[in-house]
């Protein structure tokens, strides 16, 4: 399956629900299948889960820029 701008759509595995999917988004090379994002971008902000996503979220993408050794 070709998507919008000429990339196939390549099975990889969700940084959430750890399922195999070839359609969802890339954040700094960490993949979210296409049901998790939906849930991400429709979660209230007052939402008991809300803060569980923020904080894989925070561990499993914006961790990576952190946990970086800087370039020397």
């Amino acid at each position: 399956m070709i998507e919008a701008g000429g990339l196939m759509d390549i099975p990889m595995e969700c940084i959430f629900c750890k399922k195999s999917s070839g359609t969802g988004i890339n954040i700094l090379g960490e993949f979210i299948c296409i049901d998790c994002e939906e849930t991400l971008v429709n979660t209230d902000i007052n939402d008991e889960n809300y803060e569980i996503y923020r904080e894989l979220i925070k561990k499993n993408i914006y961790g990576e820029i952190f946990l970086k050794e800087p370039s020397k």
